[in-house]
Formats: structure tokens, sequence, C-alpha cells
């Protein structure tokens, strides 16, 4: 081989070192890894948080009516003029102390009647004139029912009345103590010797037209408080009524079946704690209202107030 050979060869060795030498000297090349398959090349966004939706205000529970209670006021009325009241509550404790108005509640004269008669804890007053009054109570000694009528003693079976220690049961005149038509009267009004109708602890009033040998009716009345005969039928003041800040007056028929609000008390201060301290009377066309310190009568039923 010529030297022309040798030195294409030698040449070609010295390229070839020179190659190496570069390729092992280069530096690795760096990696991006923004740009690395698989990884978002652009920043993410901090995502914005979304407002929470405001929770939907919770409604205001509907306000309940006060429970039927048995009452502590005991309201007569002979007239506009005229009407006889008494505070009331347990035997023996709650002693009589009767006040009579002439004037439409202007003003009252107290008499006690439990020195008087030794009645206490009365439950109805029966005003049958300006002359003639009936309470109807317990005996002080031994809690008996009994009658004093104007302070002389009266016929207590001619009466209507709810016997204190037997409240599931009415007494009806000339017939005795019956079934009365629900659990718990806490009140009792008549019309006649053959008429009454009774408010039940639970709202509802019943009507009877044959001295209690039957029971019509049991129209239920949320709140209701007190019963009174007034007009055709019955009258039922009620607390906690919608639209009512006050006592509600509710106008029920004859036969206790059905009733409709026909008038409304508005009252000076709240009705909070007036449970069974709401007392309803009827006599000569005028509707009486008694409730905690305030008294009102009627001439409509309701409709509108003296």
């Amino acid at each position: 081989m010529g030297w022309g050979a040798w030195a294409g060869i030698a040449a070609l060795v010295v390229v070839n070192i020179v190659l190496v030498a570069l390729l092992i000297g280069r530096p690795e090349p760096e990696v991006d890894e923004i740009a690395s398959p698989g990884l978002i090349s652009e920043p993410i966004p901090t995502p914005t948080p979304s407002e929470t939706p405001s929770a939907s205000p919770t409604p205001e529970p509907e306000p309940t009516p006060p429970a039927t209670a048995p009452g502590q006021y005991v309201l007569a009325a002979v007239d506009g003029a005229t009407a006889s009241r008494v505070t009331t509550g347990a035997c023996p404790t709650a002693t009589a102390t009767l006040e009579r108005t002439v004037d439409g509640g202007a003003t009252w004269q107290p008499s006690d009647a439990t020195a008087a008669t030794g009645i206490t804890a009365v439950q109805r007053l029966i005003a049958s004139s300006a002359e003639q009054l009936a309470l109807i109570g317990s005996q002080a000694d031994g809690c008996a029912p009994t009658l004093a009528r104007t302070f002389v003693g009266g016929e207590l079976d001619a009466a209507w009345y709810v016997p204190a220690d037997d409240r599931a049961s009415v007494h009806a005149p000339a017939v005795g103590t019956v079934a009365a038509p629900c659990g718990a009267v806490t009140a009792i009004t008549a019309a006649s010797n053959t008429v009454a109708a009774v408010l039940c602890a639970d709202g509802t009033v019943h009507a009877t037209a044959d001295r209690a040998s039957t029971f019509t009716g049991g129209v239920a009345i949320a709140g209701a408080q007190a019963v009174a005969a007034a007009g055709d039928g019955w009258a039922v003041a009620a607390l906690g009524v919608d639209d009512c800040a006050g006592v509600a007056i509710a106008q029920v028929g004859a036969d206790a079946t059905g009733f409709e609000f026909v008038g409304c008390l508005p009252l000076d201060a709240e009705t909070d704690g007036l449970a069974g301290r709401v007392a309803l009377a009827a006599g000569g066309g005028t509707l009486w209202v008694w409730a905690g310190e305030q008294l009102a009568r009627s001439e409509s039923n309701g409709a509108s107030w003296l």
C-alpha cells in the first residue's frame, strides 16, 4: 500500500477521534419540563371560588293558638248595662268576690259571696234579671256542688253545671249527671233548661237541645276560651286567631256543626298568658267580653265595640 492510502486512513482516524471527543465532552441537553408530554404548557389559573348560594331563610313557624284552658273568669250579663263577674279557681281556695255593674262596666260594686253563702270555686253565674242572680260553685267544706241565688239558697237540681270532680260529665236540669260529649269540659252555657252547649278542653263545641240526652256538633275552634248563648246559637271567644291581635269572636250554629269569625276585640296588651282569663256573656242583645284587665261590650255580636 502506498503512502497516499496510508495518509488517507490516518486522516480518517484523526477525524473519528476528534468526533468522539466532541461527543463525549458535550453536556446533556436540558429537559423543558413544561413542554414535556402530558404536562400543561400554560400556567394553571387559580380557580375563583364560586359564591355559595345563601341558604333560604327558614320560614317562621305558624304561631300555635293557646290551648283551651279552664276559665279563671266568670261573667254574666242581663243587658247592656247590668252584669256580674267573679274570678275563680280550684275549691276550696278560690273564694268568690262577686262584682256587679249597672253602668256598663264603668264602675263595679264588690261583695263577698263566700262569706255570705259559703260558696267557692264559682263556675257559672246565671243572671235571670237585674234582681236575680244565681252562683254555681262548690261548698267550702267538702267541695260538693252548690248553688246560691242572690245569696238565698236555690235549687241546684234545676241548673246546668259541670261536677268539679268529674269534668267528663255534665249536670242537666231535672235529669242529673250524664256523660259529657268529650273527656274534659272547661265551660258550659245554657239558653234554657233544655238547650245548652259545652266547650271542651280540645277546643270543640257541642250542643244539646234535649237536656243532654244527645249532643250534636263537635266543631273545633283553635284557641277557644269561653262560650256563651248568643243569638240563635253560641258565641265563642278565641285567642291566637290570624288577623286578630286580641280576642276573636266566632258565631257557632245552634247545632254546633259550623262556625264563622264575626268580630275581633283588639287588646291593649299582649295576649300571652291570657289562656283561661277570658270570659264571655250575652244579655239583652249585648255581648260582653272580659279579657285580662280589659272589658268591652258589643251590640253587633263583636263587629264593633262600645
